[in-house]
């Protein structure tokens, strides 16, 4: 064949076609074709990953085929030999919507072409066989929780450990076929609701995996709820390159609108959207939509579950007034609780507990939830739970009561104690504990405690200790807090074998008591102690403006009697407190009496202030803290993910990153900063660390903590 043919029009009818016209000497009888005759060449090739409708391929920008399935393709005998072909998508499927990519879609024709590839993708769950579902869990068995089986959680697995099931739901994935690095790209959606992580894939193609949703957003976010749909969402990249997956709905569970209560569908997403007064199962998900608040009848629970039950999602405002709890589940595991507020209980606002001989919840995630003005506990969840972002003001009972991980806690004027935690192997990083009646922050209550890890703690104008280390918690590590004003010890440690670390700022040498007397630390432990009486100074403390959102205060106070919104703050470390004197005041301790005068309390710290805030340094990838926990043997070990079990030395030992926290607050949230993890770097003592837009500040680290993107808050101090 000569070069001459080759570089005949693509499209058109070949080279002699065109000289016939020129010199106009083609006449004659006859098909007007002067290549009818010739060979023609079919084109195909194979559909892969097609799981929607309505695929159309164009080729040469004439001739369409609809393709129905995955398999071969081909458009017949079309293209005589030479002529150029172009295979292009004419129609993206939808139903769920894809993006359908050619390869090796174009080229000359000498014989018939197979070797066309069309690969089909969608955002689809990352565990397709059992995390479909919004409210799906699937068993925590992989390497990491990205690289999980895809086997069904089980509630045994749930009740062996909190982080033996991962919530399926939320975790997406997209397969982009494009070959491109992920250095460059940043990837969000378009209801900006998840956290997303680019990895290379098959054949260099970048990947898109979600983590979780961010911290501050809900499920509700993903619902239409007048439409009672699920919002279109797609995955947006920007960078090197800008391309955007297909916009679909990527759940299919039913939207069901319910103001009556009783049962929930267990695979159904239940909304509640109007002001309502009714008692609700805990099955499925159950969402009441934002500006909405569900009111417990009188003495019933708003949302109850007793029974042994896996997979509840709850989110929303109640108002438990003249009931016993806003939400008691007992029995429960693998389930989200998030974006939950109870205010007004007779007892616990929140019990995730053993009541009337059900067992004891276990496995929950607990992530931003509020209990406020509740007669008892404010949040009681023992049995052992993933907390993340828990603030309890003025409950009658201790705010928070727990077992597990807790990271983010504010706990302010309660009639007891400010945090306990009651369990083996607990964690409480980056808490506050103000103004309560007994202990500010208590480890090792209910005669457990052992392996306790907890840093970044502030304790201030509490009735008794500060921070009180029980007998029962041999073998806590305990660092980087501050304490002072307390009616008792600022630090209090009455178990042998306590390790504290990193600076311990205290309001003088006579705030040590028990195995510290003196301030002087055992062996093994290296605190650095700094001694100041100006603490309380750090805070806002007492708001003497309006709130923006409580409509009961007048610059900041009022009458106890006068108070109809015990629960709405401008800002979530605010809550109503006892007024009383110049803070810290014994005057200000416990909750705000009725017949009292009452005022709103900001636990955020001054942007002036240098006691508490800014005094954790950046870390680097050496600034490395090991702790060991109560493990039995490997096996035991083994449960903790991110532990290594030592065998020589018979230790399970976790090492973390210092003064950083993991910064997803989603599915995939554990709290502990780890290798490869991205995390907050937390540079201010307790639960403030700054607010704002989170940016990059460092990363990834090296050295004994590797692999470590550090964020930060854009703003920190008010």
């Amino acid at each position: 064949m000569s070069n001459l043919q080759r570089t005949r029009p693509a499209w058109g009818r070949g080279w002699a076609a065109l000289a016939c016209a020129l010199v106009a000497a083609c006449g004659g009888g006859g098909s007007d074709d002067p290549r009818e005759g010739d060979a023609k060449f079919s084109i195909g090739g194979s559909v892969s990953g097609l799981l929607g409708q309505g695929l159309v391929l164009r080729l040469n920008g004439t001739h369409d085929l609809a393709v129905a399935a995955d398999g071969p393709f081909v458009f017949g005998p079309t293209v005589y030999e030479g002529d150029g072909y172009e295979v292009r998508v004419q129609t993206q499927p939808t139903a769920p919507a894809q993006f359908c990519d050619v390869s090796r879609g174009s080229g000359n024709a000498s014989a018939d072409v197979r070797d066309i590839v069309v690969n089909c993708t969608a955002v689809q769950a990352l565990y397709p066989q059992h995390g479909g579902a919004w409210n799906a869990w699937v068993l925590n068995d992989g390497a990491s929780a990205l690289t999980a089986s895809d086997r069904a959680c089980t509630v045994e697995a749930g009740r062996a450990h909190w982080n033996n099931c991962l919530h399926a739901g939320e975790l997406r994935r997209w397969d982009s076929q494009r070959v491109i690095a992920c250095d460059g790209l940043q990837v969000s959606d378009a209801l900006d609701a998840f956290d997303w992580v680019c990895t290379s894939g098959l054949d260099g193609h970048a990947v898109f995996t979600s983590l979780g949703l961010k911290r501050g957003r809900r499920l509700s976010d993903l619902i239409d709820f007048d439409a009672r749909s699920w919002r279109p969402n797609r995955i947006v990249v920007r960078g090197t390159q800008d391309f955007d997956s297909p916009q679909d709905r990527w759940w299919s569970n039913p939207i069901v609108e319910n103001n009556a209560g009783g049962p929930t569908d267990a695979s159904a997403v239940t909304i509640v959207t109007a002001d309502t007064q009714a008692a609700y199962g805990a099955a499925g998900a159950l969402v009441v939509r934002p500006g909405r608040v569900l009111r417990a009848p009188a003495g019933a629970v708003a949302v109850e579950g007793r029974i042994v039950g896996l997979g509840f999602w709850l989110e929303g405002e109640i108002d438990a007034r003249g009931a016993p709890s806003g939400v008691r589940l007992q029995g429960y595991t693998a389930s989200v609780l998030r974006g939950v507020h109870v205010h007004g209980a007779d007892d616990a606002g929140i019990a995730l507990s053993q009541v009337d001989g059900f067992s004891a919840s276990n496995g929950l995630h607990v992530q931003e939830v509020r209990a406020d003005h509740n007669g008892g506990a404010g949040v009681q969840a023992l049995g052992g739970h993933l907390m993340i972002g828990v603030r309890a003001y003025g409950n009658g009972g201790s705010g928070v009561r727990a077992e597990g991980r807790l990271v983010d806690v504010v706990a302010a004027h309660n009639g007891n104690y400010g945090i306990e935690l009651a369990g083996v192997n607990d964690v409480l990083i980056d808490a506050t504990a103000i103004g309560n009646a007994n202990a500010g922050i208590l480890l090792g209550s209910r005669n457990q405690g052992r392996g306790t890890l907890a840093t970044g703690l502030v304790a201030v104008d509490n009735g008794h200790a500060g921070v009180e280390i029980a007998a029962t918690a041999a073998g806590s590590t305990v660092g980087d807090l501050a304490s002072a004003a307390n009616g008792g010890a600022g630090l209090r440690v009455l178990a042998g074998q306590v390790r504290l670390t990193g600076t311990v700022r205290l309001g003088g040498p006579g705030d040590c008591a028990g195995v510290i007397a003196g301030c002087v630390p055992a062996a093994g432990s290296d605190a650095v102690f700094t001694f100041t009486n100006a603490i309380g100074r750090a805070f806002i403390g007492k708001l003497e403006t309006d709130d923006a959102v409580n409509a009961s205060d007048t610059a900041g106070a009022a009458a106890s009697s006068a108070i109809a919104d015990w629960a709405h703050f401008e800002l979530d470390l605010r809550g109503w407190g006892p007024d009383g004197g110049l803070f810290p005041a014994v005057d200000q301790r416990g909750p705000c009496a009725a017949g009292g005068d009452c005022r709103i309390w900001d636990w955020s710290l001054r942007a002036d202030d240098g006691l508490l805030r800014a005094v954790l340094a950046e870390p680097g990838g050496d600034d490395a803290l090991d702790h060991a926990w109560v493990a039995a043997d490997a096996a035991a070990c083994g449960v903790i993910r991110g532990a290594v079990w030592a065998d020589g030395a018979s230790t399970c030992v976790s090492r973390v990153l210092r003064h950083a926290v993991q910064a997803a607050a989603g599915a995939l949230g554990n709290g502990l900063c780890e290798a490869g993890d991205t995390c907050l770097h937390t540079p201010d003592l307790g639960a403030y660390q700054g607010h704002g837009a989170l940016e990059v500040v460092a990363g990834p680290t090296v050295g004994a903590v590797p692999g470590v993107t550090l964020l930060r808050h854009a703003a920190n101090g008010r």
